[in-house]
């Protein structure tokens, strides 16, 4: 929330606090928040969108992001497990890349108090369902509990979702995508 970011020593005037269904511009790129469903602690495991009442209403916590620039969408999810409604809005904000996490979730992983995320089946079945073009895996190699496995995402992407492209980035390589690319 905004006094968190505060608190950290930024000053209020550069913080801007958003809701899902507010959309905000910043000069040429626009930012439509999406509701994200994390976990905090485990066991047992419960994953919620972290309201926090303020002024009398409740607040969203947890947020993805789509991202447009140039006319091209991008979803990034963050830390994220599908939930009711989130295909039908991210068919509506018309995304056209999806960044979602593919380092999974279980219950023994959540014995050891590690939540998780989507699998590499369920970020390519939600990128498929939300009508995405390109799928980029996040959320794997960076710790040693999130070891998702993009060889399995790939294969799944080739057998299931053949019209779904699906993109492993190189560290320190560049990609561009240009609206229009994948049609």
């Amino acid at each position: 929330m905004v006094e968190q970011v505060t608190a950290l020593g930024i000053s209020p005037e550069r913080v801007i606090g958003v809701q899902p269904d507010e959309e905000l511009s910043l000069g040429e790129v626009k930012l439509f928040p999406v509701p994200a469903m994390h976990g905090l602690k485990a066991p047992p495991a419960v994953y919620d969108f972290g309201f926090v009442e303020h002024d009398d209403r409740p607040l969203y916590r947890y947020l993805g992001y789509v991202i447009e620039v140039a006319g091209v969408r991008v979803y990034s999810a963050g830390d994220t497990i599908v939930f009711d409604g989130l295909v039908e809005r991210l068919r509506r904000l018309e995304a056209d890349i999806a960044l979602l996490p593919i380092n999974g979730r279980s219950y023994f992983r959540e014995q050891l108090d590690i939540v998780g995320n989507l699998d590499e089946r369920e970020a390519a079945d939600l990128a498929a369902a939300a009508g995405m073009k390109l799928l980029v895996p996040t959320h794997y190699e960076m710790f040693a509990a999130n070891q998702g496995r993009p060889g399995v995402l790939v294969d799944y992407v080739r057998a299931y979702h053949p019209t779904l492209t699906c993109y492993i980035p190189a560290h320190g390589r560049r990609f561009t995508y240009m609206k229009g690319d994948l049609s």
